[in-house]
């Protein structure tokens, strides 16, 4: 598609606006690209203040109606979520009608354990997508029995930090006395693994003081199951917060000094850095993909899925030393800037958009 003069214009085609996404249409647009975005549905907790998402129903999945959403985005390269799906396909056909440039985008991991089936079929499908790119922000496990699938590329999410965040990373407190303050921000489903955390701070309870907040919605059957549990057990230091609009939940979580996310199979788990980019220690589990911004030891820790004891075990390491915990709240900060940065995003996804 000739771009001419005017700015560049890209359409991300997903089934859901998620506020994963935020980070990509600021650094974007403050780049002066315009950015259109396309959903099957919406998420009333997704952050939309910079973006106005066109939704099609189920019912308008027909591929006339993307192709009309599409030349009305005067877009010149489709970002397509999820390509192999349904949505996902009729959006490759549209774009290849129109001859607009396709990136392919998943949540897979980037170094990979495909078997020579899996690497035919995803590429035979990037041919169909006239060569088109493919592009995730999970980096995955570097190593001799992984590697990337061929055109392939890793792009990171993009965290902005606040101006005064190393102010109040260097005024938390993080005060045994007081008692450290633990933050969880999670809907309340299964895989996200309350009560496995609730369990393994259970077991510290006599030795150290600590105050957990669960941050969430949906779902009442699992959270009403985590509130009989801390009721049978007479437990008080946990506290639920209902969910709030995005913005509030970022400055919210400068109230806090460890965030936690123990969910199992979390393919991304942005909110990890999220809390990074707010200067805070990080915990989260070997089966989510958010383990490959924390470095063990360094700015948090990494435990083994579905183990609270490996959980309570690395919990009461950190709660032993509560002045390292700002250390690596520091790290977090240094981490998100150094490889989450708007920058960095642009710098790797630019090249694979742009026409010059």
């Amino acid at each position: 598609m000739d771009q001419g003069s005017r700015p560049l214009s890209i359409a991300f085609v997903a089934p859901r606006y998620h506020t994963n996404m935020l980070g990509w249409v600021r650094a974007l647009r403050s780049n002066g690209v315009e950015v259109h975005v396309l959903v099957s549905k919406t998420s009333g907790r997704s952050d939309t203040s910079d973006v106005s998402p066109v939704q099609l129903e189920e019912a308008d999945w027909r591929e006339g109606k993307i192709v009309e959403a599409l030349l009305s985005a005067k877009a010149d390269a489709v970002v397509i979520r999820n390509p192999m799906e349904p949505f996902g396909r009729i959006a490759v056909k549209a774009a290849r009608q129109l001859g607009i440039h396709i990136v392919l985008y998943t949540q897979g991991p980037y170094y990979r354990r495909d078997g020579l089936f899996q690497r035919v079929a995803i590429a035979l499908y990037q041919k169909r997508c006239g060569g088109a790119p493919w592009i995730t922000p999970v980096l995955g496990r570097n190593g001799s029995d992984r590697r990337p699938n061929r055109n392939w590329h890793y792009v990171p999410f993009s965290v902005e930090t606040d101006a005064d965040v190393d102010a109040r990373v260097n005024a938390r407190s993080c005060d045994p006395a007081a008692g450290i303050r633990i933050v969880m921000v999670a809907k309340y489903m299964e895989r996200k693994n309350h009560l496995l955390l609730v369990k393994a701070l259970e077991r510290l309870q006599e030795t150290f003081r600590f105050r957990l907040d669960l941050v969430g919605g949906g779902y009442p059957q699992v959270q009403n199951r985590v509130r009989a549990y801390l009721d049978e057990r007479g437990i008080e230091w946990v506290r639920f917060v209902h969910p709030m609009p995005h913005a509030e939940l970022q400055r919210h979580l400068y109230q806090y000094d460890l965030f936690v996310l123990p969910s199992r199979d979390e393919a991304v788990g942005v909110s990890v850095l999220e809390a990074m980019g707010k200067g805070l220690p990080v915990v989260c589990s070997d089966t989510c993909g958010a383990q490959f911004y924390v470095e063990d030891g360094g700015n948090g820790c990494i435990f083994r899925s579905d183990d609270a004891d490996d959980l309570g075990r690395r919990l009461a390491q950190l709660l032993a030393d509560p002045g390292r915990l700002r250390e690596m709240g520091r790290r977090s900060l240094e981490l998100v800037r150094a490889n989450h940065s708007p920058e960095k995003f642009l710098g790797r996804f630019l090249p694979l958009v742009s026409f010059d």
